[in-house]
């Protein structure tokens, strides 16, 4: 184990498969260790210890699958149906925003519809 080797000087990898007379870490307590981070990696994986709930987890992933796949379909059709001239339109209204912008800086945005007093 690399922690061991690491923050301990000792190597413990023939631990795995026997004890020896004079080691300091037996099999058992590599195999404890072991156990310690073998679970480093599923931290962020759902866990649900009632199994009504874990049912209904399920059940929800399994209706929420079919809707980001077709999220990500529609997302993806978007993206290939831009033109040269969709993107020339995105480009100069982007330099009009910026040269307004430097233009005009004490304008921060401008309210899509004022209310007047009547």
């Amino acid at each position: 184990m690399a922690s061991m080797s690491t923050f301990q000087s000792l190597t413990v990898h023939c631990a795995r498969c026997h004890n020896h007379k004079f080691d300091p870490i037996t099999q058992k307590d590599y195999y404890s260790l072991q156990a310690v981070f073998a679970g480093v990696d599923r931290h962020d994986r759902p866990f649900d210890s009632d199994k009504t709930r874990y049912a209904e987890r399920r059940l929800i992933m399994q209706k929420q699958k079919p809707i980001e796949d077709r999220y990500t379909e529609i997302t993806n059709q978007i993206a290939k149906s831009s033109s040269p001239e969709i993107a020339e339109v995105d480009t100069q209204l982007k330099e009009l925003k910026d040269h307004c912008a430097q233009s005009f800086p004490a304008i921060k945005k401008v309210p899509a519809m004022v209310s007047q007093p009547h």
